[in-house]
């Protein structure tokens, strides 16, 4: 192989272009005189495909009632009349579950910080048996204290029985959707 000067590669140096490049053919003009694209143009017998229906949210199952009720971030969803209810006689016996942990005011506790900006039906129940259950927390302490008397015996007798059937018609009334008061109750809480 030999090496070749560009002069020897093109003869012809006079025929070289000079300057940019031509620049390319017009294509179709607009009716107002503007270059415009050649595009696919498709048959007389083009059909466009169908457009999709609009997005309807599913609904809830038949039997499982209506969907429930969406919210915006930061603002709770309000509860039903009837989980209004539930929720309310619960406030009232969720002690006899949490006193097997020693805790009987903290069912009432719970489902007061989690329905209070809910529904006001479950927080006025669940506030009364919260400041129920803290007026038992001090009875059963002064009955503790009066044990060694002998009388703590009978006055922690007399405060269990009433308590439990204070609660049974509290949650009664709060499953007929009724207010209760409790009688002899410190409202600590409001």
């Amino acid at each position: 192989m030999s090496s070749s000067t560009p002069d020897e590669q093109n003869p012809h140096p006079q025929n070289q272009p000079t300057g940019p490049p031509p620049p390319p053919a017009p294509g179709p003009t607009a009716p107002d005189g503007r270059d415009t694209p050649s595009t696919y143009q498709p048959g007389p017998a083009y059909q466009p495909p169908p457009s999709p229906p609009p997005y309807t949210p599913p609904s809830s199952p038949p039997g499982y009632g209506p969907a429930p009720a969406s919210s915006y971030a930061g603002q709770p969803v309000a509860l039903s009349p009837s989980d209004e209810r539930m929720w309310g006689m619960f406030a009232h016996l969720a002690p006899f579950v949490t006193a097997l942990v020693g805790l009987p005011f903290l069912g009432p506790l719970v489902i007061f910080l989690i329905y209070k900006d809910r529904s006001a039906f479950v927080r006025g129940h669940s506030l009364e048996s919260l400041n129920f259950q803290l007026t038992l927390l001090i009875g059963y302490i002064i009955s503790a204290v009066l044990f060694f008397v002998l009388v703590g015996f009978f006055t922690a007798a007399i405060i269990a029985i009433a308590s439990i059937v204070l609660q049974i018609l509290a949650a009664v009334a709060a499953n007929r959707g009724e207010e209760y008061r409790y009688p002899l109750t410190i409202r600590f809480v409001r």
